[in-house]
Parts: structure tokens; sequence; C-alpha cells
């Protein structure tokens, strides 16, 4: 394993912004080997997606000091890219509160976070498959899945490595042009985002099974060589199959139902009661069949807010 510098720039009040990246390849590089990049961090919420791949490069670490043949392919792993956002506890770049997932390919003379992009993005090009790591943007507790935007450049099979339980397949919407995902398509790379965990939160459950993931990943495209458990058989949805179940009323929010229950047409989901007297102000049940993938994940519901959200079972 080798560590490298992947961005740095000087900062006028602190010490230089940097940017730092793992690289592990095998003893003998041979131009056919796989290539893999693995970005988290780019917002300063996502301390879920730093902590999976830290996790992920102390394992690949180990074991390629027990085992000198372990690496087969070309794996580069980027932990945290936002630091200054993770010190300060702000999503966005801290200095100008901009989205350094929407800067790119960047701009090597633009603003500094269109900088950092650029930068950054001069190292992940050329890859054969990219992974980015992020979260959820709202109050959500959800299954870990994969995102896939349709570029025509996505591998919908190879998605199914992972041994999620599903992969949302979806449209391409102007907001995706200055993504890392979208921009990875772009240049040729098959690219996935694994969405998972809350913002500013760990589960080490939910690390685990994305650890377990991404080395399922590595293994099947030849990345690693090691014995791997199989997952789930992943099924690749679209928006079609997405049932969103919203509040009628606000108040206090109790779920009844956890993320993966399968549940039946009629079942009881959740409650919304009155803040004040206590008493229930609606009942919230399932409109079809099928698997909870999500549900709202903060006390206080407002009206017409989305309290689960559904694979339906057609």
């Amino acid at each position: 394993m080798t560590r490298h510098t992947l961005v740095n720039l000087a900062s006028p009040c602190r010490d230089a912004f940097r940017v730092e990246g793992f690289r592990f390849s095998p003893r003998q590089r041979n131009d056919a080997d796989t290539s893999v990049a693995i970005v988290a961090g780019l917002n300063g919420h996502e301390l879920a997606q730093m902590h999976a791949a830290a996790q992920l490069v102390s394992f690949l670490q180990t074991h390629q000091a027990e085992d000198p043949n372990f690496i087969t392919g070309d794996i580069l792993i980027v932990p945290a890219v936002n630091t200054f956002g993770f010190n300060m506890g702000e999503r966005h770049w801290p200095l100008d509160k901009t989205d350094i997932n929407a800067m790119f390919p960047g701009f090597d003379q633009g603003e500094t976070s269109q900088r950092i992009a650029h930068h950054l993005f001069e190292h992940l090009k050329g890859f054969e498959w990219g992974i980015e790591l992020e979260d959820r943007r709202d109050q959500y507790d959800c299954m870990p899945y994969l995102r896939m935007i349709n570029s025509g450049f996505e591998d919908k099979k190879a998605a199914s490595y992972f041994g999620l339980q599903f992969a949302h397949h979806r449209d391409f919407v102007p907001s995706d042009a200055g993504s890392l995902q979208y921009n990875w398509s772009v240049w040729h790379t098959k690219s996935y985002g694994l969405v998972f965990g809350n913002k500013q939160q760990i589960d080490n459950n939910t690390t685990h099974q994305v650890l377990d993931a991404l080395i399922r990943f590595l293994a099947k495209v030849g990345a690693i060589r090691t014995k791997i458990f199989e997952g789930y058989a992943t099924n690749v949805i679209t928006q079609d199959a997405i049932t969103l179940i919203p509040s009628q009323r606000a108040g206090v929010f109790e779920p009844r139902q956890r993320v993966g229950n399968f549940v039946k047409k009629g079942d009881l989901l959740g409650k919304v009661f009155d803040a004040l007297d206590g008493s229930i102000r609606e009942k919230i049940y399932a409109p079809v069949d099928g698997l909870i993938t999500c549900h709202y994940h903060y006390p206080l519901i407002y009206q017409n807010t989305i309290a689960y959200r559904m694979i339906s079972i057609v």
C-alpha cells in the first residue's frame, strides 16, 4: 500500500487543505488488471462513509501484509475529501457553502470547491470501476442500496456483485451533471453510488454490511483474491416500483415497522400523535404489498412528509 496526497491547497488561516488516497497494486502490474476507485466524504456529514472506507483500507492492508498476492488489481481508496467540513460539522465546503459533489469535473482556475474537484478528478479518471460512498440528504433510515444513473455506460449486471438487496436505476436529472458519479460515466468509468447511513452517525451493523459488499465486489471484479460469502440476488428497480407513503397529518411520528420488513397491504406502518394532547391523529397503513426500504427518522413529522418508502411487489 502507498499513501498519496491527491489534493494540496494552501490555506490563508490554517494548515494546507489535503486530500489523501490509499493505493493498492499487485506485485506485477498488467495493463489488463482491473482498476477500482472508491471515494467517500465528499460532504462533511458523511462520517459513516468515511469510516467504512477507512475500514476497507485496514482490511486490504492487513491481508496484503499476510499475502503479497492478495491484491490482484489496482485499487484507490479516498476516505475523506471535505475534511474542513468534517472538522466544522458542516455538510458543504465551509468557506462558501458550496457542494464539492456538484463541481465535477472541476475547474483549476475556478472557486476553491471547483479546484478541489478538478485536482481530485485528475486522479480518478481512467478507472474501470468507480464507487462513491454517500449518505441520504434527508431525515430517513434506509437500507443500504446502490444508485445507478441512466447514462448509457452503467453496468446493471455487475450491480449484483455487491450482493445488496436492491439497486435503484434512475433517470438522469440536471442536478447530476456536476456529480462525481455522473462525470465518471462521461469518462467511461462504470460507476455506482452506494447509499447508506444517517447524517453524522455511524452504525456498526451497517458498516459491516457495506464493508462486506465492497469486499464482495472487489473479489467479483478480480481486484483481490479472497473467499467470500454470496450476498443477495440484487433486484434492479426503477422509480415505477417505488411507493411513497406520505403522512396526512402533522405531529409526533411513531414508526411501527422497521426498514427491511416485508409487509402486506393494510398492515399498520406507524402512527402520528397530537404533540400536545397525545391523541392519535393518524394511523398509516401499507397501500401495497412490498419491502420497506426507508422510514422517516425524526420525532416530528409534517403534513405531506413522506413517512415510508416501499418497493412494491407487483
